[in-house]
């Protein structure tokens, strides 16, 4: 026997709650960020994501917050997230190019690829 517990439209309502409450912890982190608390921002986009794992916006705002405090291994991995959750984030696309380039690479490598051979010969 099922409770209400288990019909769809209450699968429906939580799942409308924890978007709600997502976006309350997003709003959340918009103020920190615009006041200049970068780790609280942080923090509050981490709560959001908890909340709505699937939502790409919550990974590239957390992406932008680790940026400016500097961290670009986890700016570069939201950025990544974002993107693999959106095909089509250009803008999350943009900054984590952005970062590869200040990396002095012009796109990420995997761990199997091999850097192409140089281009310069060693004959004078």
């Amino acid at each position: 026997m099922s409770s209400a517990h288990d019909t769809p439209a209450s699968e429906n309502r939580v799942s409308d709650q924890r978007q709600t409450v997502a976006e309350d912890w997003f709003q959340q982190a918009y103020e920190d960020s615009r006041k200049g608390n970068h780790q609280a921002a942080i923090a509050d986009y981490t709560q959001a994501i908890q909340r709505a794992p699937k939502n790409s916006n919550f990974y590239y705002n957390r992406g932008i917050e680790h940026a400016a405090i500097g961290d670009r291994p986890a700016a570069l991995n939201d950025y990544t997230q974002a993107i693999q959750l959106d095909k089509n984030f250009a803008d999350a696309f943009y900054n984590r190019a952005n970062l590869h380039a200040a990396e002095g690479r012009k796109k990420p490598r995997s761990p199997t690829t091999k850097a192409p051979p140089s281009s310069i010969s060693s004959k004078a």
